[in-house]
């Protein structure tokens, strides 16, 4: 289907699963490279965007963001730390050559603007944010058609498929959503009968497109509060898991990287393990972990049977307990969460790779050969692990699996992409995680006064585009 959707989507998937470099093929199709998508070229953040002018010496957000960038594109700044030093310096130098810019090592409003232009940069922060808060009228159909409880009931946190569509196609006609969503049949549990049995790159394409086409049950999200330290915020939890159907909803479960290209293309987040604990703690309805492995062995867990099985097993759960699958009432455990972690940079601000069994010692992704995935959660009180906030689990944060990975138990739980501050601010999650002033109050792996590094998944540029 030669429709922008297949191509944008045939290309953030390749991107996803490759750990945000280029495949050489996708399983599946004939292609023996991903099709190139155009990018409209964005203003100059350092002028239109109020990016600041970094340079040795230079200490904050915009660093740290500019630090993992510059990573994300092959050059070594050092420590992801906020501070514009000797190594920072050098790895800007180094990437203003591969873009034709005078190698000063000074990040001015060129070298923002090369990091957006031509299709050949990643959506930023604002972007995402235009994609959410912009008044729209609704569209004919939308990316995740969610619904969500005030205080954004009209303004919607999600990316239209238009605007969206419309901006990869440099303001072009965006394709007809409508007809796509129409050639997918309405029932979850239908969809994934044609799909591979097993999990492939195949699988996570058709899944992610379908969910991007708008295959999804509507959404709500409760707020969670966060206070500590006399400080306090308000999150935003999705209800249940991402249910793929417009009927017989499904919770599906994608590889961590998937996950997180979800997340960034409808202006979304995944979660902290401080966030997941929370949302099981002030949850309407807590259900047990539902444990096929118990009886079936692990052969086969990442099985598509495994996930529709799964999900059976949860809305089973749930109705016993009184509940309803896709009800407007937050819901916990219906499965694992893909969650953002420090670990997933090593001490020294390298992607980390999975963890040996038995030796917690960090490594990165080229001393293990691979990149690591991190999974968490399973809430219960005889769980035999425990969370960094203390809560019992399960799984506690967990990078023994690379970015290949998922099975049954790894559903996709998204959160809003913003918080309201008391006062009734709102800032972005990740602005948040990368303020040292309040980023104690999502993860409980800072303590207050220092920032986050990692506020997604590092190896996925974002936006899912180089």
């Amino acid at each position: 289907m030669e429709v922008l959707a297949a191509l944008v989507l045939a290309y953030l998937v390749t991107k996803a699963l490759s750990g945000g470099k280029p495949a050489r093929t996708l399983a599946g199709s004939d292609r023996t490279t991903a099709p190139a998508v155009k990018q409209r070229a964005l203003p100059a953040p350092g002028s239109q965007m109020g990016r600041p002018t970094l340079r040795v010496g230079s200490k904050g957000s915009a660093v740290l963001e500019w630090q993992t960038f510059v990573r994300t594109a092959g050059h070594d700044p050092g420590p992801l730390d906020g501070v514009f030093g000797r190594k920072t310096k050098e790895a800007t130098s180094a990437y203003q050559k591969s873009k034709g810019l005078a190698p000063d090592g000074i990040v001015g409003p060129k070298t923002w603007a090369s990091t957006t232009a031509g299709g050949e940069g990643a959506f930023t922060a604002e972007d995402i944010a235009t994609f959410r808060t912009k008044p729209t009228e609704p569209a004919a159909a939308s990316a995740l058609t969610l619904s969500v409880e005030p205080p954004r009931a009209q303004k919607g946190i999600e990316a239209k498929w238009n605007e969206l569509a419309q901006r990869l196609a440099g303001g072009g006609a965006a394709p007809d959503v409508t007809a796509v969503l129409s050639s997918y049949p309405e029932s979850g549990r239908e969809f994934l009968a044609s799909v591979p049995a097993e999990l492939t790159d195949a699988r996570e394409e058709q899944i992610l497109k379908a969910l991007i086409a708008g295959l999804v049950t509507p959404h709500s999200f409760t707020p969670v509060v966060s206070e500590k330290g006399g400080k306090r915020l308000t999150f935003y939890a999705m209800n249940d898991a991402v249910l793929l159907g417009l009927t017989d909803g499904v919770r599906v479960n994608l590889r961590h990287t998937t996950a997180q290209v979800l997340a960034d293309m409808t202006g979304m987040v995944l979660p902290t393990s401080r966030m997941s604990d929370l949302a099981y703690q002030q949850a309407a309805i807590r259900i047990r972990p539902q444990v096929l492995s118990a009886s079936r062995g692990t052969a086969g867990m990442s099985k598509t049977s495994w996930m529709v099985d799964h999900s059976a097993a949860v809305s089973a759960a749930l109705a016993k307990a009184g509940g309803k699958t896709g009800a407007a009432q937050l819901v916990r455990t219906v499965g694992k969460d893909w969650v953002t972690t420090e670990r997933l940079l090593t001490p020294s601000g390298a992607i980390a790779g999975p963890s040996r069994k038995g030796d917690p010692t960090p490594r990165s992704s080229t001393e293990a050969g691979a990149i690591a995935a991190a999974n968490f959660g399973w809430h219960s009180s005889d769980g035999p692990s425990r969370s960094p906030g203390g809560s019992q689990v399960w799984q506690s944060i967990g990078l023994a699996h690379d970015i290949g990975h998922t099975d049954y138990s790894q559903v996709v739980t998204l959160y809003a992409g913003y918080v309201t501050i008391e006062g009734g601010a709102e800032r972005s999650v990740e602005e948040v995680l990368h303020d040292p002033a309040l980023a104690f109050l999502l993860s409980d792996e800072v303590t207050e006064g220092k920032a986050c590094r990692v506020a997604r998944h590092p190896s996925v540029t974002r936006g899912g585009i180089a």
